[in-house]
């Protein structure tokens, strides 16, 4: 993109999916195989799997619970695994911004990073992402505008958001007013944290 025109970069990862079919499920780049190595890590042993519907206890996040974390020391590995494939999702993020920064375009890009679904790793005695509990239904997001005022910097908001507040954002950003049929609200507006004001969503 030549220097000082508009651009717009999306990148979607594949990490930190697992390979179905993959006796490892997390399979890392090589350079990570050592990465938290040294480290322990605590795995939910699903305590309370008894109590759940008998819908839950027989789901497929229950079948893949079994070759991920019915042993232990399997269950250590998949989360260590699991981890590692989010720090290479960080190294390329953070190889993102070192090519805006030198472009010199750090202070007038806005970042997105989202994911599309929490993980469950053992909690309740199942894993993947298809159980409204809070480690699959939340989902990470982070906005950084350069433009945003000082005292709102690296704040953490608390109100209910949904992807379809991301475009929303986006537009805010970029000075365009969403149109009428767009569902979301921006997260960010005039250098300030605004809240979606939602008090429930299905």
């Amino acid at each position: 993109v030549p220097a000082g025109k508009a651009w717009n970069l999306t990148v979607a990862f594949k990490a930190p999916h697992a390979e179905d079919g993959h006796p490892r499920q997390f399979v890392p780049q090589e350079r990570y195989e050592s990465y938290l190595s040294s480290v322990s890590v605590d795995v939910d042993s699903g305590s309370d799997f008894a109590q759940l519907p008998a819908h839950l206890r027989s789901s497929e996040g229950r079948e893949r619970w079994k070759s991920r974390f019915a042993d232990a020391d399997k269950g250590v590995q998949m989360v260590k695994d699991y981890y590692r494939l989010v720090a290479g999702v960080d190294e390329a993020i953070g190889s993102i911004l070192q090519e805006v920064a030198r472009r010199g375009e750090k202070d007038n890009t806005v970042f997105v990073v989202v994911g599309d679904n929490g993980m469950m790793l053992g909690e309740h005695g199942l894993t993947d992402k298809w159980f409204p509990y809070e480690v699959s239904a939340r989902v990470p997001l982070i906005v950084m505008d350069p433009r945003m005022q000082a005292a709102e910097r690296g704040k953490v908001s608390d109100c209910l958001t949904a992807n379809i507040d991301v475009s929303a954002t986006v537009l805010e950003c970029c000075g365009l007013r969403p149109g009428r049929r767009v569902q979301g609200k921006a997260l960010i507006k005039r250098g300030r944290l605004a809240s979606t004001s939602r008090k429930w969503m299905y």
